[in-house]
């Protein structure tokens, strides 16, 4: 589903798709015949562009203020992890950084250090 938002892959997607993947975040989100008339602006605003945005976070940084249900989306497909590979590391990060003898470790810190610990080569 994720793709389907993107612009430069909007017109290999119609609004049936997006529709059955919708169930899934229908709680966080608006009224569906809303959802479904942003989406089709989304899609006319992302024909006009010369080189339309190629990821999430990219669709993210133009998506206009008048789409909030479609900016709240893209937020979730940037920070969802989709790959194993990405979710077994967080998993053993957690394993090392939250043990026996840290275990009263607050949930305001865990994230933080799981970040750093994860992503040790970025500063």
């Amino acid at each position: 589903m994720v793709v389907a938002f993107i612009p430069a892959q909007l017109p290999h997607f119609e609004w049936n798709y997006v529709k059955n993947s919708m169930q899934l975040y229908n709680t966080e989100l608006g009224n569906p015949d809303e959802i479904k008339l942003e989406y089709i602006q989304w899609k006319e605003f992302c024909s006009g562009l010369e080189k339309p945005p190629t990821t999430p976070l990219e669709a993210h940084d133009i998506i206009p203020e008048r789409m909030g249900d479609i900016k709240n989306l893209l937020i979730i497909f940037c920070t969802v992890l989709i790959t194993t590979c990405s979710v077994a590391r967080a998993f053993s990060a957690l394993r090392i950084l939250k043990n026996y003898l840290r275990n009263r470790m607050d949930d305001e810190r865990l994230p933080g250090l799981a970040l750093m610990y994860i992503y040790l080569e970025m500063k």
